[in-house]
């Protein structure tokens, strides 16, 4: 997906160098340059600094779905374990919470263990309802659009600030396109990692 995507965006990107630097005339000689280029810089540290805001708020969401997950097999776990070779709770997993609500304790002993059950799948419940709302966080529509859109703008703006040497902005402007194909990966895996 990585060099899918990489390949696609630089492709893309070089191909619009090449038209650009062929139709215009302005982009060959290198027009304005040194403005459009402070310019370009400004953009591009903006958009930087958003597009790493979103991927360490995506990552975030990532781990605390990690230990979302670890801590609903642990509570599992537990209860398995405490309860030795029950069949129903290798059966009913789905149902436990069923079983354990008929269970009448007897004795201290089953008081406790029937506590901690019940505690501990709990402990699960909370943990898989949490795992599931961060799989179906996600990025709101709004900053979607705002990375694709910024993304377009800076790759577009990259193809125009020309330069005399069409190696020189060939490899500007490709490179600009392999950071944000990169980047735009990254969310992507980050942001579907249900």
């Amino acid at each position: 997906l990585v060099v899918a995507v990489v390949g696609l965006t630089v492709g893309v990107v070089l191909l619009g160098v090449w038209l650009m630097r062929r139709h215009l005339s302005a982009v060959r000689e290198g027009f304005d340059a040194e403005v459009s280029s402070q310019l370009l810089s400004v953009l591009a540290t903006l958009f930087g600094l958003l597009l790493a805001f979103v991927i360490v708020i995506e990552y975030q969401n990532y781990e605390n779905a990690q230990g979302d997950v670890s801590r609903e097999a642990d509570a599992l776990a537990a209860i398995v374990r405490d309860g030795g070779d029950s069949a129903l709770a290798w059966r009913e997993l789905d149902g436990l919470f069923n079983a354990l609500q008929r269970v009448e304790p007897r004795s201290r002993r089953e008081t406790a263990f029937y506590e901690d059950s019940v505690r501990q799948l709990n402990e699960a419940l909370v943990a898989r309802r949490d795992r599931l709302d961060a799989a179906r966080g996600g990025l709101p529509p709004l900053v979607n659009a705002l990375i694709l859109v910024g993304s377009s703008v800076m790759l577009g703006y990259a193809m125009l600030v020309g330069s005399r040497k069409a190696w020189l902005h060939a490899i500007s402007a490709g490179a600009i396109a392999v950071l944000i194909g990169f980047s735009l990966v990254v969310l992507l895996d980050l942001d579907n990692f249900k």
